[in-house]
């Protein structure tokens, strides 16, 4: 690594140059900046045609970054059903420990709602989404018909939330 070029920045200039079959950040700290150079070169066109797998497991985000990502994709899917094409691929969304909170839940509720959302597996775990995230994540998981691995444990989650994500989960 050149001197004064963080790790972070390498990952951010390959992410740029290029399209990969997936964006693994793991354990990595961003700043906002960041991870707006992120959301910027996320949304460029053709840059998650073929991007399957999105893990930012241990990267502490935070929830300001999880909306901006989420925002990123759910205007790729809004694009997709304007241009009336389905091409995103992202199948795995690995936010384990990113510091998510309930905050973070609504951009990604969106997202699931999505008709063009593909994930096939969502891990959430040990983000402090607790009742008031899990129910946001609750009314996407009742429209969403893709998803199949969701992983929420060590979330602070109670009773209230504990019935929303079951009651979703039993008409999906």
């Amino acid at each position: 690594v050149a001197e004064g070029v963080s790790a972070v920045d390498l990952f951010l200039d390959y992410l740029v140059k290029n399209t990969d079959h997936a964006i693994v950040g793991t354990d990595l700290t961003f700043t906002p900046a960041q991870v707006e150079l992120m959301a910027k070169a996320l949304s460029r066109p053709g840059m998650l045609d073929h991007i399957d797998t999105v893990d930012f497991r241990g990267s502490a985000l935070g929830a300001e970054s999880i909306v901006r990502f989420m925002k990123v994709l759910v205007a790729r899917c809004d694009e997709e059903r304007q241009e009336g094409v389905g091409r995103n691929q992202i199948k795995h969304l690995l936010l384990r420990e990113t510091n998510a909170q309930p905050e973070g839940c609504l951009p990604l509720a969106s997202y699931l709602q999505h008709s063009h959302c593909q994930l096939v597996e969502l891990n959430l775990s040990k983000n402090g989404l607790g009742d008031r995230g899990m129910e946001a994540i609750a009314g996407a998981l009742a429209v969403n018909k893709t998803v199949r691995h969701l992983y929420l444990g060590n979330n602070g989650i109670d009773k209230s939330g504990c019935v929303a994500v079951s009651a979703a989960l039993m008409t999906n």
